[in-house]
């Protein structure tokens, strides 16, 4: 029957010709009522499966569920545990309404489903009647579906309201207790779906942790990946490996306890693979090899400052954790899923093996000492340094996120380093010529393959050598020195001059201006790398920026850069080109130290040229304009704690990637951008508008001074020189006069033509002179006019400042007069709102005094009508007491006179000697009166 309803409902949603018309929420409440009202067992075993085929998939239903349905299907399992069909059905319709399913893209609103574990989690009850199921017998149920299911139930409830959960059962007598004996249970499935129970409940709770750990979770759970075979076994190896995690995560005492019960060595045998895996591995065991690399990366990372503090405990627990998996090889197992042999066939798993090596060694020199040292055997077969191979990987790998990651662990290794990045600067050897063939790895040397990619056609190989090149000049001035004088290429010739560095790097800034490529995203990627080298090449080393500016045509190159189109990068590129501007404004020096005055007019030359050139508030604009680009904004957030990501989170292919954010916050694949840079420019900014600002004031008339001062030595010098040639003009003007009077012969007449073309040549060279002395006054009569102009313009500056100077005091006296007057102001308010608080109060009094009297009013006429109606009510009752007795006396009269009449006498002649006895006594008594 239920396979038939199944079929028909396949197509049309509804049972055709079964209530057609009905809407889903009717039906559901027509099944619940037939579970409640049946009246026999397979009548309300019908309603249960009819009702779980109709929540399949129906969210409507599901909803429809949760308004109300949830009672009566808690009633049917605690009151029909006899009925295991029934409890079967139950469950799972419970199972298929709170468990969190994928929703349509166009459905908005809540989730129904987590609505519905939020109502049932809440119930009081429903819990600890779920755990009891789970107990041995007699209390519990021995039947393997319903257990099942429980657990399937309870593991939906993790999964939709988590925190309600945890509540009951942290409330419940023995609750996780309960759940850990599952992990011992006989049934796998039921073990299996435990794990995934206790996942879900430690993932937040980290009550439920400790007493997860203390249960002993760590030893079973290590022993159920041993049974599954390690890295290699199924999806129960993740499963497990998550729980590892949400165990071990911010919880120095837990990692303590997994530290020291030996269980941190036996977890090395994770990160172990068959030689055969290299060729081609499973996704699952992929899978698997991601979870571990992501427990392994928990237990020696501290969060970053701008996640969480740093505590005493936390890191003391990461030190020694780091440790403890050095000692245990975990350097060399994570070098052979790296690099080793071209590393593993799975790019996710390389580049998170690399996050993690980048992670063991950061801020240890041990460590640092223990990778130069390592040698692995690479992709060619042949056995090579490390850092080699993995430079390899960081320059030529085709997975952006698995490059970045290696080039992290070069920078790791630099920082802090000197001795390392010496002995890798060193390496720098002439390579030649920058042939295919080295591009494919024949450089022999770190150096070697680095250079070879640099000047390489690659663009993007360039942009990655580039940044591991900033790495390894970062902070490190000898390295700076050493590398700016090594050659990249021997000199074919003893007077041919070396190939160096620097040059070669502003020759491809050249060219990436003259290709005309604009929009080639690899060849912009590459020409911001270039710039974020140089920057960090001329940062505190003058030598370096000699030789950045020393060629007449660098500048010219330089200003050009912070105009040229770069595409998408265009931002990024001209606002590291203003960067590295500013740096050669900040760090120039002169070619003679001892001159100060040479090092000043340097700096106001270059002051000058990004003045007339750019302009001040374009350069500062696009610096301003740098701090806005997207990268650079992601690169200034900071970087983030790392994510566990469960069953559902881990990566569905390889080429998917599960990498945690780096921990240095280092420029990432096409972000050329960190966080370290981040930092830096705001302050670098402020050192250079402050520079520019001093320069407006005084370097560029010292300059111009300096040009006047040079334009009238020479000036005296050619004055000098036409008075030396207009003397040896006479001079040889009388000796000719002298030889004029002489007899005539052939040698007087060589003498007089040897006189008179010294004498043409002197008056040659006085016409020089005179041009130049000229030319000499021309030059400074526009010097003169230039300092004038610039003095008359530093003269308005100073009265602009003057004045600006006045208004800001003007402002500020405003200021504190409109603050002033604004206090008073407030006095003011202050005692009318005072007075009118009093007001209040007195009205308020004087109401409550009105209300009083009224009280008191009321309370008297109240009081009074009490009385009237009390003093009422007494006569009342006396005339009521007087007709009572009155009528007693008549009864006790009427018996006498009925005895008297008995015993002869005469009654009536008797009452009226007694009635004339008392007339005359009041006659009497009138009588006295008067």
């Amino acid at each position: 029957m239920n396979v038939l309803g199944k079929v028909a409902r396949g197509v049309g949603g509804y049972i055709v010709g079964a209530d057609g018309g009905k809407s889903e929420a009717e039906s559901v409440q027509q099944y619940l009522q037939r579970i409640s009202d049946g009246d026999t067992p397979e009548e309300r075993q019908d309603a249960v499966a009819e009702l779980r085929d109709l929540l399949e998939g129906r969210p409507e239903a599901q909803a429809a569920l949760g308004n109300g349905g949830f009672p009566v299907l808690i009633n049917a399992l605690r009151n029909e545990r006899g009925d295991l069909e029934l409890m079967r059905g139950v469950l799972e319709c419970l199972a298929i309404a709170v468990q969190p399913g994928e929703r349509e893209s166009h459905r908005q609103g809540p989730d129904s489903n987590a609505i519905n574990a939020e109502l049932l989690a809440k119930s009081p009850d429903t819990v600890p009647m779920l755990l009891g199921f789970l107990d041995e017998e007699p209390a519990g149920i021995k039947d393997f579906y319903v257990r099942y299911h429980t657990v399937q139930l309870l593991t939906a409830l993790a999964a939709g309201g988590p925190y309600r959960l945890q509540g009951a059962i942290l409330a419940a007598p023995m609750g996780v207790v309960r759940l850990m004996d599952l992990l011992g249970d006989a049934h796998e499935v039921i073990r299996n779906e435990a794990i995934l129970l206790l996942a879900g409940l430690t993932r937040s709770s980290a009550d439920i942790q400790k007493i997860v750990a203390f249960e002993g979770a760590f030893e079973r759970v290590l022993q159920i990946l041993e049974e599954e075979g390690w890295s290699q076994g199924g999806i129960i190896v993740q499963d497990c490996t998550e729980l590892l995690n949400n165990l071990l995560r911010n919880n120095p005492a837990n990692q303590l306890m997994f530290r020291e019960t030996g269980h941190l060595s036996k977890f090395a045998s994770l990160l172990r693979i068959p030689e055969r895996s290299r060729r081609g591995i499973p996704r699952q065991v992929a899978a698997n090899l991601l979870s571990a690399l992501a427990t392994l990366s928990l237990l020696i990372t501290l969060p970053p400052p701008n996640v969480k503090k740093q505590d005493k405990a936390q890191e003391e627990s990461w030190a020694a954790n780091r440790a403890t998996l050095m000692k245990q090889g975990a350097l060399d197992l994570l070098l052979a899923l790296a690099v080793a042999h071209g590393g593993i066939a799975s790019p996710p798993v390389r580049g998170q093996a690399l996050v993690c090596v980048e992670r063991l060694i950061s801020g240890m020199k041990q460590y640092k000492e223990a990778l130069m040292s390592a040698k692995v055997i690479g992709s060619t077969e042949t056995e090579l340094p490390a850092l080699q191979a993995i430079l390899q990987t960081a320059l030529r790998s085709k997975d952006v996120e698995e490059a970045t990651a290696a080039e992290h662990v070069l920078q790791a290794f630099c920082r802090d380093n000197a001795e390392g990045q010496r002995m890798l600067a060193a390496t720098l050897t002439p390579v030649g010529d920058t042939s295919a063939e080295s591009m494919q790895g024949g450089a022999g040397t770190f150096g070697g393959e680095l250079v070879s990619a640099l000047m390489g056609p690659d663009a993007r190989a360039t942009a990655r050598a580039a940044a591991v090149l900033a790495d390894l000049l970062r902070g490190n001035a000898a390295c700076k020195q050493q590398v700016l004088a090594t050659p990249l290429e021997i000199p074919q010739t003893a007077t041919s001059e070396p190939v160096l560095l620097l040059p070669q790097c502003c020759r491809y800034l050249s060219l990436a201006l003259s290709s005309g490529r604009h929009g080639d995203g690899g060849i912009s990627l590459a020409v911001c790398s270039i710039l974020r080298l140089l920057i960090t090449w001329a940062q505190d080393c003058p030598p370096a920026v000699d030789a950045l500016l020393m060629p007449a045509g660098r500048i010219p190159m330089l200003l050009d850069l912070t105009q040229h189109k770069f595409g998408a990068r265009q931002v990024a590129c001209t606002g590291l080109a203003a960067v590295l501007l500013g740096v050669c404004l900040l760090y120039s020096a002169p070619t003679q130290p001892a001159d100060s005055q040479q090092e000043r007019v340097a700096t106001a030359v270059l002051s000058d040229i990004i003045s007339s050139r750019i302009g001040l508030a374009a350069f500062f604009g696009l610096l301003d304009a740098l701090k806005q680009d997207p990268h650079f904004v992601q690169a200034a957030s900071g970087p983030t704690a790392p994510k566990s990501a469960g069953r559902g989170g881990q990566p569905q292919d390889e080429g998917e990637s599960s990498l945690a954010s780096s921990s240095a916050g280092a420029a990432t694949g096409e972000n050329p951008f960190d966080h370290e840079f981040a930092q830096w420019l705001p302050g670098f900014v402020d050192q250079v508008h402050r520079l520019s600002m001093d320069g407006l004031r005084r370097p560029s008339n010292e300059a111009a001074l300096a040009d006047y001062a040079h334009g009238a030595d020479e000036l005296q010098s050619a004055r000098a020189q036409i008075a030396d040639q207009q003397r040896e003009l006479e001079e040889l003007r009388k000796r000719l006069s002298q030889s004029n009077g002489a007899a005539p012969d052939g040698s007087s007449q060589k003498a007089e033509r040897e006189a008179g073309e010294r004498v043409s040549a002197a008056e040659a060279r006085a016409r020089q002179a005179e041009a130049g002395v000229r030319q000499a006054e021309a030059d400074a009569a526009a010097a003169r006019a230039e300092v004038s102009t610039l003095r008359g313009r530093l003269e308005a500056s100073e009265r602009e400042a003057a004045q600006l100077r006045n208004a800001a005091e003007e402002a500020r006296a405003a200021a504190a007069k409109l603050e002033a007057d604004l206090e008073g102001l407030s006095g003011a308010y202050n005692s009318l709102e005072t007075h009118s608080f009093t007001l209040e109060a007195r009205l308020r009094q004087l109401e409550s005094s009105a209300g009083s009297l009224q009280q008191a009013a009321a309370a008297d006429s109240e009081i009074k009508a009490t009385a009237d109606d009390e003093e009422d009510g007494d006569d009342d009752d006396g005339m009521n007491d007087l007709l009572i007795c009155l009528g007693q006396e008549e009864q006790k009269v009427d018996k006498l006179r009925a005895k008297l009449e008995e015993l002869g006498v005469d009654v009536d002649s008797l009452l009226e000697g007694i009635g004339n006895g008392e007339n005359d006594d009041e006659d009497g008594d009138e009588r006295d009166l008067t």
